[in-house]
């Protein structure tokens, strides 16, 4: 009986004795509403004129946020810097401030037609969104947390000369050093040759690639990664990079059909015409 209490007793040990947040810190659902106000009012910086406009209107935004949430400027930053040390707390908070932001995506700086073009895409379709992982995630300038990696394996729906586009919105919390990420798109064919393309990202915004393979080149897989350069950071210093609105855009090229002749069938079936999807 004894044992067996025991065995009872050991989850609730467990979860009663799980770390929480200090409650200095500013707490988990609190910072998350307060993020998702900050990037919102950081976006408006964006449609400013000059960077030094654009800093001193974001300034100004950042003030409002924190004294409508009632937090002063130095909480915000040491509670920052508390979540900045536990990546595991801070990943499951910018997740939900990702999935919020899915829907305001036009006011980092883009049109709002620009970024809902590819909005309701499905799987499906000659203009499909195949992205399979998560919608947005956190990057933080240390091993493990700086980089994640995706796979998108082709199937029946996948043709030869299919082009692909990987798009996104980058929202860099930034305190100091140099702003520095990478994307990478390749494309791993049947033949086994490769295409790829990759690009820098050095500041918020709307980022694209785009790949153009040949008309006979047939996909078997797409993968890349998304990756933040180290930057060293030092214990006091916030550096972080948020995706969110991940899109994998797949085209099917447009495919000739036959038209035959109104006189003769028969012998014009040779007679093409693009058919425009």
């Amino acid at each position: 009986m004894r044992k067996l209490l025991l065995l009872f007793a050991m989850p609730l040990c467990f979860f009663s004795c799980k770390p929480k947040v200090p409650s200095e810190v500013i707490q988990p659902s609190e910072m998350e509403q307060l993020l998702y106000d900050y990037h919102i009012a950081k976006s408006m910086a964006l449609h400013s004129g000059t960077s030094d406009e654009r800093d001193f209107q974001q300034s100004l935004y950042l003030a409002a946020v924190l004294e409508k949430h009632g937090v002063s400027c130095a909480d915000f930053d040491s509670s920052l810097v508390y979540y900045y040390r536990h990546a595991e707390r801070f990943s499951v908070i910018y997740k939900h401030v990702s999935e919020r932001l899915g829907d305001e995506a036009q006011e980092y700086g883009a049109s709002v037609g620009e970024l809902n073009r590819y909005a309701r895409l499905d799987a499906t379709g000659d203009t499909a969104d195949v992205w399979n992982g998560n919608k947005g995630c956190l990057l933080l300038p240390y091993f493990p947390h700086n980089r994640v990696d995706f796979v998108v394996k082709a199937d029946t729906s996948y043709y030869s000369g299919d082009q692909f586009m990987l798009r996104f919105m980058t929202n860099y919390v930034w305190q100091e050093g140099v702003k520095e990420a990478t994307a990478c798109l390749v494309a791993r064919f049947t033949n086994d040759s490769v295409a790829m393309q990759h690009t820098r990202i050095t500041s918020s915004g709307l980022t694209q690639l785009r790949l153009f393979p040949g008309p006979d080149d047939r996909i078997k897989e797409l993968y890349g990664f998304f990756f933040l350069h180290n930057a060293a950071p030092s214990s006091s210093s916030v550096r972080m990079l948020l995706l969110n609105n991940i899109q994998l855009v797949r085209f099917h090229r447009p495919r000739p059909v036959a038209v035959p002749s109104a006189n003769d069938s028969i012998a014009n079936t040779n007679t093409t015409k693009t058919e425009t999807l």
